[in-house]
């Protein structure tokens, strides 16, 4: 029992500096906590493999190692352990697109950490109090949700809280069309967390929507080459790619790394970005037509922008419809084929409504930015 909890934790320390090893020592922990059949000892291998497969092409495998994990742990009866189980299998639902799923296990959540009171637990809550307020537009209490679980996990000495609360600041402050007043604490995020990429990809992001292209591409590409090596793939590769499809939509002649991205991104259409416990941009199909739209693939990019939409109405995120409107206008009226133009500006007049209605300015303002094309090319000549 002993030696299965230790592989266990082995296996957890391995996360940033041998993935590969991780997942044969956690496989192996998993192996010998079920022929012992004891709880604690099966907790912790399941949390061990559950987090060795953390790349979305895992979810599958995931989601059912959470509902074994979240069973057990029922089983104990213990609030402690079912609150952990809760934490990363709201994450596997919010990937998932199962935004149903993950709102009740968050509610359980929120009990539990109540109940609990212990700094650990009652920043779980948060974290995710976050995430659905910016899912829905309700951005200050978004805001002030990020501040007190940073708050929380200073207290408790968590490691990662400055970045956390950037993280979840970035996708606040880009609703707002602030990013770039983050650019800094960006940058110092990539420095100091060189085996986390995406913080790379999200300084290029930042660079693009403040007309710094040079800056960004030079990024994009380095990120990029050879398939993108540079990229590893874990928790936050579906999250890079995301970012970096984002990007190209803001960059001339951005075919070629936009070719890459839609290669890549394309199998995991179906899945959504989900970034820990900091936030959540929605399903990857927007990314794939954004991508597609960089490379003049038209027919891929509307299909994929449609299905996006389709799936943020599901989720009543108006944020996240709003931008998807934005996004297929924008590719409308780069093909301009018949029809396009009445097409694109019907779809800016309801993205720039939702925007201006939650204050969403940066949607808003590229809405009219393409509103005033829209107008320029269906005015007679």
């Amino acid at each position: 029992m002993l030696r299965a909890r230790v592989l266990a934790r082995l296996a957890d320390s391995l996360l940033w500096v041998d993935p590969r090893r991780q997942l044969g020592v956690s496989s192996e922990a998993l192996r010998m906590a079920r022929a012992l059949g004891d709880p604690r000892a099966m907790l912790a291998a399941l949390a061990a493999q559950h987090d060795a497969l953390l790349h979305t092409a895992h979810l599958e495998d995931r989601l059912k190692l959470g509902s074994e994990r979240l069973e057990l742990a029922r089983s104990t009866r213990s609030d402690e352990a079912i609150a952990v189980a809760l934490r990363s299998s709201i994450h596997d639902a919010c990937e998932l697109g199962d935004l149903r799923s993950a709102k009740e296990q968050y509610v359980e959540l929120a009990e539990l950490a109540d109940r609990l009171r212990q700094p650990l637990y009652m920043s779980y809550a948060r974290h995710w109090e976050c995430v659905f307020a910016q899912l829905h537009g309700r951005l200050h209490e978004a805001e002030r949700a990020a501040d007190a679980a940073f708050d929380i996990a200073v207290g408790a000495s968590a490691k990662d809280a400055h970045m956390s609360r950037v993280d979840k600041r970035a996708a606040i402050y880009r609703e707002q069309g602030q990013l770039d007043g983050l650019r800094e604490a960006i940058e110092h995020c990539a420095i100091e967390n060189p085996k986390i990429p995406a913080w790379w990809a999200l300084l290029a992001l930042a660079d693009a929507e403040a007309g710094r292209a040079e800056s960004s591409r030079e990024q994009v590409e380095r990120l990029l080459a050879d398939d993108a090596a540079a990229i590893p793939r874990d928790v936050f590769w579906l999250y890079a790619l995301a970012l970096l499809a984002e990007t190209c939509a803001h960059l001339d002649d951005a075919a070629e790394p936009a070719a890459v991205l839609l290669r890549l991104l394309a199998p995991y259409a179906n899945r959504c970005v989900q970034v820990g416990m900091d936030s959540f941009w929605g399903s990857a199909s927007r990314f794939v037509g954004l991508a597609a739209t960089a490379c003049g693939d038209w027919d891929v990019a509307e299909e994929h922008f449609g299905r996006a939409a389709r799936h943020h109405e599901e989720m009543g995120s108006a944020p996240l419809v709003a931008r998807t409107r934005l996004n297929h206008a924008s590719m409308l009226l780069r093909r301009d084929a018949l029809g396009d133009v009445p097409q694109a500006s019907e779809l800016l007049v309801r993205a720039r409504a939702a925007a201006d209605a939650l204050d969403l300015f940066d949607v808003s303002a590229r809405a009219e930015a393409l509103q005033a094309v829209a107008a320029a090319r269906a005015a007679p000549v």
